[in-house]
């Protein structure tokens, strides 16, 4: 049985043990198989930085104070988008699920339609359309920075290379699969963790977009190494597949 990078193995490893976590692969997720990343990126008509935004407001959490945490969590992030509006920045939102508009419109509450008319751009979501996914990473591929608080929002801009920060609060949906998936890549340090306690988030974000953008070459690095292993394992999964379906005919 196969379990994607996303810390699944060490959990079960967690619970049950290293016997029985032996019986699992881990492999990558589907998403760094995806093929059409070579399309162009979506060209904005003035040279304004472009930053990307995937917020979402999922979460399996049910503690007491969850929909507060919430709340401070939409603020501090449009705070942080706030600064970087001023700074003259386009902001991207890129929603991946249907959620994902819920916290569009927490944004858009808290920014408000000045913010929204003139700096917030919103990426088209259909899921219904089987090209839907070329036209959100051409979104991703006009951004610089991208803050990514879904799996597969970090995944997008790594095979991409944009600098990226995955962002692991625990009031948002399985915080770890984020910094799992940044640890196995070598990316930890472009992981931030938000604790619950934590009210000032907004400084925390902005030192971590600056670390980020000006470690951009030693990200990108990483991101290269990392991805001509994930191709090794690749090639290595399907071979395995191959192997079983010859032996199994």
């Amino acid at each position: 049985m196969n379990l994607r990078n996303d810390g699944s193995i060490e959990r079960i490893n967690e619970r049950f043990g290293d016997n029985f976590a032996q019986r699992f692969n881990v492999i990558p997720d589907n998403g760094f198989h995806y093929k059409e990343i070579e399309i162009a990126p979506y060209v904005f008509e003035d040279n304004k930085q472009t930053i990307g935004v995937c917020l979402s407001n999922d979460s399996f959490t049910h503690i007491e104070g969850y929909e507060a945490r919430k709340e401070t969590l939409n603020r501090e992030i449009a705070c942080f988008l706030n600064q970087l509006i001023k700074e003259d920045c386009r902001i991207v939102l890129l929603p991946h699920m249907p959620k994902d508009l819920e916290a569009i419109h927490a944004l858009y509450r808290l920014l408000g339609e000045k913010a929204f008319r003139y700096s917030v751009v919103i990426a088209p979501y259909n899921n219904l359309d089987k090209l839907s996914v070329s036209n959100l990473i051409s979104y991703y591929k006009a951004c610089s920075f991208v803050l990514a608080t879904r799996f597969h929002s970090s995944i997008i801009p790594i095979i991409c290379k944009i600098p990226a920060t995955g962002l692991a609060a625990e009031s948002l949906i399985c915080p770890e699969r984020i910094l799992a998936l940044y640890k196995c890549l070598g990316l930890h340090e472009f992981s931030l963790e938000i604790p619950m306690e934590i009210e000032n988030i907004r400084d925390l974000l902005y030192r971590q977009y600056c670390f980020t953008m000006d470690n951009k070459q030693r990200y990108e690095s990483i991101v290269e190494e990392a991805m001509k292993t994930i191709s090794e394992e690749r090639k290595a999964y399907f071979a395995n597949i191959g192997e079983f379906i010859e032996l199994h005919r």
